[in-house]
């Protein structure tokens, strides 16, 4: 386990491409089932799967250092094979993918007590448990047998990280570029994810299957709550679901869609417009998949 590795990673990012998948479903293989409400249930995915920004901040993305997953907890070949399949997501979705031998900052723990092992990483490792200011944070309070979460900072235009102020409680910004109604001046972005899922959840799901679910959970900003109330096509659903329920094999094309489109979009549009954009595209390229 290369925890330490990891940590060290997330700090040496405070202060401051790689080949298509051949493993991940093309579009003809993709069919989308048609349905009077189908544009709203993407808008509704849309919203579940773009974080609690509000209106007027931008959607949190990893755009920090170039990403870097690395599993841990199962065995070695099968950490090898899901660590490369996230690699293989993330370049699928335009993301920057950091050179084999890079230093983690996306992790995936595959734990017997999901509850013991992030209490345990709050002791050994508390850079963890940061927010944007860089203050120490609980860990998040999710059911089910998935704790996931970002590490997070605040950068400004230029991307460089913009300092807190813990006394006066206030950010305060150097740059001279200030924000407007179509772009913030700053934004929040993760520099590394965290996965823990218990091992009995992962009995019976596929490589693709374990390291797909991590990816959208690593990559986008996903609210578990508002998820489990759609019933949209996603790899998100094949932890923990019901016995006898069809989930996919892999990443769905409403989620490589939506991955694609989140990390093409401008960094600083509000989350209002990013969310509308993404929307849109991935009515237009969805509804070529249908015909």
């Amino acid at each position: 386990m290369r925890l330490i590795v990891f940590a060290a990673a997330l700090l040496a990012a405070l202060p401051a491409a790689a080949q298509p998948p051949q493993e991940v479903q093309s579009d003809e293989d993709i069919v989308v089932v048609g349905s009077p409400k189908w544009e709203k249930r993407i808008g509704d995915f849309v919203g579940a799967v773009s974080g609690p920004n509000g209106a007027t901040d931008p959607i949190s993305r990893l755009d920090g250092p170039p990403a870097c997953p690395e599993a841990t907890g199962l065995s070695v070949e099968r950490n090898a094979a899901i660590t490369k399949r996230m690699r293989r997501i993330a370049s699928a979705a335009g993301i920057k993918v950091g050179a084999p031998g890079c230093a983690p900052n996306v992790l995936l723990i595959a734990a017997k007590d999901k509850k013991a092992m992030v209490e345990a990483l709050k002791h050994d490792y508390p850079i963890y448990f940061v927010d944007g200011r860089g203050e120490a944070v609980d860990p998040p309070v999710q059911p089910g047998p998935v704790t996931a979460w970002h590490v997070e900072r605040v950068i400004d235009r230029r991307g460089v990280i913009v300092p807190y102020n813990s006394e006066a409680r206030y950010y305060e910004l150097e740059s001279s570029i200030a924000g407007s109604h179509t772009h913030a001046a700053v934004r929040k972005v993760f520099i590394g994810a965290v996965i823990v899922v218990e091992l009995d959840a992962l009995v019976g799901l596929s490589v693709n299957q374990i390291a797909d679910y991590a990816s959208m959970r690593a990559y986008a900003d996903v609210e578990p709550a508002k998820l489990q109330r759609l019933s949209a096509p996603t790899i998100l659903s094949v932890i923990a679901a019901p016995d006898g329920t069809v989930v996919p094999d892999s990443v769905t094309d409403w989620d490589l869609t939506y991955l694609r489109a989140l990390y093409a979009g401008g960094p600083f549009v509000p989350a209002s417009t990013a969310r509308s954009t993404i929307h849109k595209r991935m009515i237009d390229v969805l509804k070529k998949g249908k015909q």
